[in-house]
């Protein structure tokens, strides 16, 4: 049994998380994960699937788990053991330094990385991704779970646990052998009827050889004289080319095509020089208008300057007035805004008085002057009629105290009033001139465009009158070149006449000499072909070779019939694995084991959790197609109601149903794939579960913890949860 043992789940930057967060794997413990929603209890099961697949249960990728904080490097990894070799996923993406990548790691060191990559090799390694979601992990508000999924996505996941594609991959392979076979077998077939062909084909060319023979003499001695015929109409040629020979000098013609060279490459020179003489003269005219016409640039650069600087000199002016008069006015504004600030502070001491003397002044009124028995306000005890009269006198002198305050309040609100109007007016003022300045700039502005745009005009004007004369001057040398050219060129012409004249006579008679040469090599070729042919006998190889041919044929013919025999008992023996590795030989074979395993198991688990359900796994007989097995059926009963379709479960039911489907699950996998898991992920397990059922559950998980590490998240009973550890999160 080959085991995987999760040592570390860690993430950064991952969803709701910023620091790094690291959870250690507990075997042989549950842990419980409380707290409110939204504080990436959730977060840390989808690290999981995320690090291993770039996908989470509910089918967020990459770019949907960055934190949307710091939105960028985010990290999540996994370190497990596989027997004990160590392994270690890291994914990153938008990160500073890996960018968007997966790295593998098997004893500390890289060997894979890229999604593409890692992803099959972490499929081989551990399960497919279907499979880590219904047998490791039970996730919340995804589509559905296994016993609700369509039938083409259970038939998806049982064949995956049970490792029956590799099945089809063994018949197609099978199928593969047994087709080259079969081609092998026909190109043996095949064999067999080309060499009766050839034995056919030698038997009669052995006849041919035979005639071939007696034919040889009769064409031999057709053939001699055919040779002496061609041997005196070549030497009739040969005396006519030798006569045109002799009346052509190949000296003379050498030396008149020399001469008519050498005046030839005369001409060539002075139509060159004639060239260049015309641009440089060209040249010179178009550098003296380059330099002209940057002296007008240069006299155009320094007008503008000298408008730019008086313009700038004249805003400066207008700038600095506007500055010393809006600084006079923000002073006086500063001023103001500090007097109104000390006569405020004034006038709320002056109400904190007004309001303490009303205060003694009501305290007075409501327990000596308004009270039925008079008491002091401080000690409580009656006063007599002498000191309620002098607390009247009081009383009167508070009021004046606060009727004086009172006038002193409204003088400093009356005077901030008036500061407050002065501070408008300065405001009003500072805007205006800043429209006075701006609209000196504009007209500056346009000033400066206008004169500019003179200078423009007139610099371009210039340039094109400098222009016209130039090309003017370009035009009278072009004229005066080309009529030289014209005449150098007709002489040209002529001489060029001469000179192939020449050259097709020297043509003609090294034509000739060719020729000559020829025909003396084509009589030396048929005098030695006439001395072979008198020497020439007849080849009886051919007739032997065809008589081995035929006794080769015979021999290869009988292993060929040999070889047959033994193909077709290969071939007997592919056909059957053929069979053996279809839907109905090995894998229905498996599955007829596997299905009685899983409804032992998963009746285990129920009865377990209570003992009212049952479930159990069927498969479907042969199709008329021909095929077996191809569809797995989930039955449902309660024993209670007997209610048998899952619409007829209520959310509680179906909880339960979905814990023992994915424990069942996870140990048919165990058992098939021979690989045992030390984890297991339940998201809100006992969301729809009563108490009794929330016990039974909780019992179970406490039975099967002794080589797993089982996470719950939970909102709910949390007293019924048997739990090692509870991480609170906040």
């Amino acid at each position: 049994m080959r085991k995987i043992n999760f040592q570390e789940v860690g993430m950064e930057n991952f969803k709701g998380y910023i620091d790094p967060m690291v959870l250690p794997i507990k075997p042989g413990t549950i842990t419980l994960i409380v707290g409110p929603n939204g504080v990436g209890k959730t977060s840390i099961f989808d690290c999981f699937p995320f690090s291993y697949y770039g996908i989470t249960p509910r089918g967020a990728r990459p770019d949907d788990v960055v934190n949307n904080r710091v939105k960028k490097n985010c990290h999540t990894w996994v370190k497990w053991l596989d027997g004990d070799v160590p392994y270690e996923l890291h994914r990153y993406h938008k990160h500073s330094k890996h960018g968007n990548t997966v790295i593998l790691s098997r004893d500390g060191t890289p060997y894979m990385k890229g999604h593409n990559e890692v992803r099959p090799e972490v499929e081989r390694l551990l399960v497919p991704q279907k499979l880590f979601m219904n047998t490791l992990l039970f996730a919340q508000q995804v589509k559905t779970f296994f016993t609700d999924l369509p039938d083409s996505e259970q038939k998806e996941i049982f064949r995956k646990v049970m490792k029956l594609d590799d099945y089809v991959l063994f018949q197609k392979e099978a199928s593969k052998r047994e087709s080259e076979l079969t081609g092998i077998l026909q190109e043996v077939i095949n064999e067999i009827k080309v060499s009766k062909s050839i034995l056919e084909d030698s038997e009669i060319q052995i006849l041919i050889c035979s005639k071939q023979a007696l034919d040889f003499e009769s064409d031999k001695k057709k053939v001699l004289d055919q040779l002496d015929y061609q041997l005196k109409s070549f030497q009739e040629k040969l005396d006519k080319k030798k006569e045109i020979e002799t009346k052509l000098s190949k000296v003379q013609l050498t030396t008149e095509l020399e001469l008519c060279n050498e005046n030839l490459t005369k001409n060539r020179l002075k139509l060159s020089s004639i060239n260049i003489e015309s641009d440089q003269a060209k040249s010179s005219i178009e550098v003296k208008r380059d330099m002209k016409e940057a002296e007008f640039r240069e006299s155009r650069e320094k007008k503008k300057d000298l408008i730019r600087i008086e313009k700038e000199t004249e805003l400066k002016k207008l700038e600095e007035e506007h500055l010393i008069k809006k600084e006079d006015l923000t002073k006086k504004s500063s001023n103001l805004e500090l007097r109104n600030v000390n006569l405020e502070s004034q006038r709320r001491e002056v109400m904190k008085e007004i309001i303490s003397l009303e205060k003694q002044e009501k305290k007075f009124v409501d327990n000596v002057l308004e009270a039925d028995v008079s008491t002091c306000p401080t000690c409580n005890q009656e006063i007599d009629q002498v000191v309620v009269g002098e607390i009247v006198e009081l009383c009167g002198k508070i009021r004046s105290e606060i009727e004086e305050l009172t006038k002193t309040e409204v003088g400093i609100t009356d005077s901030m009033k008036e500061d407050q109007e002065t501070l408008h007016e300065y405001t009003e003022e500072i805007l205006k001139l800043q429209k006075e300045i701006d609209g000196h700039r504009i007209r500056i502005s346009e000033s400066y465009k206008e004169e500019v745009r003179a200078i423009e005009v007139g610099f371009q004007e210039t340039v094109k009158k400098l222009n016209k004369l130039v090309e003017e001057e370009i035009k009278k040398i072009t004229q005066d070149s080309q009529k030289t050219w014209g005449e150098l060129k007709e002489e040209s012409k002529e001489l060029m006449t001469q000179k192939d004249d020449i050259e097709k006579k020297i043509i003609v008679l090294e034509e000739c000499q060719k020729d000559i040469s020829k025909i003396s090599i084509d009589i030396e070729g048929v005098r030695k072909d006439l001395d072979n042919k008198k020497k020439e006998e007849f080849d009886s190889s051919q007739l032997k070779h065809h008589q081995k041919r035929k006794q080769d044929s015979e021999m290869n013919i009988e292993l060929l019939l040999k070889k047959t025999a033994d193909l077709g008992e290969l071939k007997d023996i592919l056909m059957f694995w053929k069979e053996g590795f279809s839907s109905a030989g090995i894998p229905s074979m498996l599955i007829d084991e596997a299905i009685p395993f899983m409804n032992n198991r998963v009746s285990h688990y129920l009865d377990r959790i209570g003992g009212r359900y049952s479930v159990s796994f069927d498969t479907l007989k042969a199709t008329k197609a021909g095929e077996f097995r191809d569809k797995i059926s989930v039955n449902l009963f309660d024993s209670v109601t007997w209610a048998d379709k899952r619409v007829q479960f209520s959310g509680g039911q179906i909880r339960v149903v979905d814990i023992a489907t994915i424990l069942t699950l996870g140990n048919l996998q165990e058992s098939i794939q021979g690989v045992e898991f030390n984890i297991l992920l339940f998201d809100e397990i006992f969301d729809a579960l009563d108490e009794q059922n929330a016990e039974y559950v909780s019992s179970l998980l406490t039975e099967i913890k002794k080589d797993k590490a089982i996470y719950i998240i939970s909102h709910k009973n949390i007293e019924q949860i048997e739990a090692d550890e509870v991480l609170q999160m906040y």
